[in-house]
């Protein structure tokens, strides 16, 4: 399993106050990272409220404010080595690459030379770097392809048109307007996107999830599989508590969908096709598709609001194979390479050439990482909080600025969870930080623990 994170490097916060971890901010400009003359003036922006006005002016877009948030100065050396180090501490820590938000705010030069300082990762690879180049006049998302692949907002746009109208019109995807696929990543929504009605969202219930399948079922850019949080207005924040945001609870708030059962075995059916190409497209109704990549496997997608049976050429060898959109439950029988499917409203039947082992929760493999709780009951004063630390990169190695802070949430027991490898002895300790930064190590000796090769592990402590 490969793990990217969202890298928003164009800019810092817009409000002064609080923050989630206490630090606290009396002037936007001033931070503890950043200083004023890292910063966009109005000499750079040439506007004299540093707002973007302008959406055709390239200079403005990239070097004024978007809604008032902070512009660093990313063309100065000494910018692209501190947001470098930021994202080389991501890499130690396991990251395998990064979805830079905001990228069209960033000159191209920018983005490239503060790629080039990024370290290999952990399993000595150079980080997948992939862009948002929100649509717009200028610049072109064509501009950004030497540095890394960009997002693909018109793919996400086609697929929520079909959707929501007809799937057959998704046989001229490639001929609607999208990105070239060398060059894309491939979404449904995103955290923007599902907030301003662009595109869909889990809102959308089941059509939400079919056309996931869609997307992972569809030979074209690499796809991604959005999970987020619920949310009943457009500037809602995740759930949280006590300044914390809580822990992923996919029945309290959050919403996972890549935990779904036809996602995971989608994941897996996209894996075994690999690259084979689109064929044997067959369009038996407005709402219900279906098309194999070449004998490798085989997706029918129903988009109706009742169930229906057809019968699909498959180009498969005859045989019965397990449906992994039900986790192999069912089964399909393919005689002279034609399938007679009975898809359920809303729905698919995937199935390809191979054995089919049906995912646990989190669809992960032996020698991928297991996620760990940490617990510690442990009593502190206003504006002190608690960490752990400990002997391997996914623990900060033993480096307290690397510290994995742990939510308050059911004080006095901190919790965090974090991504350690599977089959691993570690050492850790629990330690306290104050306002000031200061640290206080707990009493003893190191705690230790030995992963297996499940997907879950937790710890129960109290401080010492």
């Amino acid at each position: 399993m490969k793990v990217y994170t969202d890298a928003v490097i164009n800019h810092t916060a817009a409000q002064t106050g609080t923050g989630y971890n206490g630090t606290t901010i009396t002037n936007k400009y001033d931070t503890p990272d950043w200083d004023p003359d890292d910063y966009h003036t109005s000499a750079e922006c040439n506007d004299s409220d540093l707002i973007i006005d302008d959406w055709s002016n390239l200079a403005e877009i990239q070097n004024c404010e978007l809604l008032g948030l902070p512009d660093l100065e990313t063309e100065d050396d000494d910018v692209r080595s501190g947001i470098a180090a930021f994202l080389n501490k991501q890499i130690a820590l396991g990251v395998d690459g990064f979805r830079v938000d905001a990228a069209k705010h960033m000159p191209v030069a920018d983005l490239d030379a503060i790629r080039a300082k990024l370290t290999d990762t952990t399993s000595g690879a150079e980080p997948y770097v992939f862009q948002e180049v929100y649509p717009g006049s200028t610049p072109a998302a064509s501009d950004y392809y030497p540095v890394g692949d960009v997002l693909d907002f018109t793919y996400a746009s086609r697929v929520k048109s079909a959707f929501q109208g007809n799937v057959s019109d998704l046989e001229s995807l490639p001929a609607s307007g999208v990105l070239p696929p060398a060059n894309s990543v491939s979404f449904v929504t995103n955290h923007d996107t599902e907030r301003n009605g662009l595109h869909m969202s889990y809102k959308d219930g089941d059509t939400y999830r079919l056309a996931n399948v869609f997307q992972l079922a569809y030979k074209w850019s690499t796809p991604t599989v959005y999970s987020g949080f619920e949310f009943s207005s457009s500037d809602q924040a995740p759930p949280n508590s006590g300044g914390f945001v809580t822990d992923t609870n996919c029945s309290g708030g959050w919403y996972c969908l890549q935990r779904d059962t036809a996602v995971t075995g989608m994941v897996k059916w996209h894996n075994a096709v690999g690259s084979e190409a689109v064929t044997n497209w067959a369009t038996k109704s407005s709402s219900v598709i279906g098309f194999g990549r070449r004998t490798a496997g085989y997706v029918a997608i129903n988009n109706g609001s009742s169930a229906a049976t057809y019968t699909f050429a498959t180009g498969m060898a005859d045989g019965t194979y397990a449906n992994v959109t039900d986790n192999g439950a069912t089964t399909v029988t393919v005689s002279g390479g034609n399938a007679t499917l009975t898809i359920p409203a809303k729905s698919a039947i995937a199935f390809y050439d191979g054995e089919f082992t049906p995912c646990d929760t989190s669809c992960e493999e032996p020698g991928d990482g297991t996620d760990m709780t940490f617990n510690v009951t442990a009593t502190t004063v206003w504006g002190t909080n608690v960490f752990v630390v400990g002997s391997i990169a996914a623990l900060g190695s033993w480096n307290p600025a690397d510290a994995i802070p742990l939510s308050p949430a059911s004080y006095p027991k901190w919790s965090g969870s974090v991504t350690v490898p599977r089959s691993t002895a570690f050492e850790f300790k629990y330690i306290k930080k104050d306002g000031s930064g200061n640290v206080t190590w707990e009493s003893g000796a190191n705690r230790s623990y030995t992963t297996g090769t499940s997907s879950e592990y937790s710890t129960n402590d109290t401080w010492k």
